[in-house]
């Protein structure tokens, strides 16, 4: 993980929003931590699990995946919740 400064700040508020069952902010705010870099696969996690939360499956599975494409080692567990 390569993410820093700014990033770390805006992921951190997405998981405080994923653990406060904010599940709408938290994709939204992983979606500007992705902006900052793309390749961060927690925020595609934190995405996956809000979009598990949300009832929105498909959504949840192409951001899961997107998680195991950077070799994620903790996606296959997730992809199985």
């Amino acid at each position: 993980m390569k993410l820093s400064g700014t990033g770390v700040y805006s992921h951190t508020l997405a998981y405080a929003f994923y653990m406060g069952r904010r599940y709408v902010e938290a994709i939204e705010q992983s979606s500007k931590t992705l902006e900052l870099d793309p390749n961060f696969p927690v925020a595609h996690i934190i995405t996956g699990l809000s979009y598990v939360q949300r009832g929105m499956h498909a959504e949840a599975a192409v951001a899961l995946q997107q998680a195991k494409q950077l070799d994620t080692p903790d996606f296959l567990a997730l992809m199985g919740y």
